[in-house]
């Protein structure tokens, strides 16, 4: 007998990575363009790097929400008293 169970579809969890994704990169950009004006004109190089570090993570998680998606299988997890 399980103490605790959880399970949750992978098709959710990879529109949640994709919401997730989103929200970070529109966030971060505000971020960075609201507090930090001066870094285009005084450093555009770290703001470039910074831009092409957020795309590439941005993809990954991308690719991985889209596998999350199309396999449509399930996530679970199961705690016994033991385990606990």
């Amino acid at each position: 007998m399980w103490l605790v169970e959880h399970h949750k579809g992978t098709r959710r969890e990879g529109w949640q990575t994709i919401l997730r994704l989103v929200v970070t990169c529109i966030a971060l950009t505000l971020i960075l363009n609201v507090f930090f004006p001066f870094l285009w004109r005084d450093n555009p190089g770290a703001v470039m790097f910074f831009y092409g570090v957020l795309a590439f993570v941005g993809i990954v998680a991308l690719a991985h929400a889209y596998c999350n998606i199309a396999e449509d299988g399930e996530f679970r997890c199961r705690l016994s008293a033991e385990q606990l």
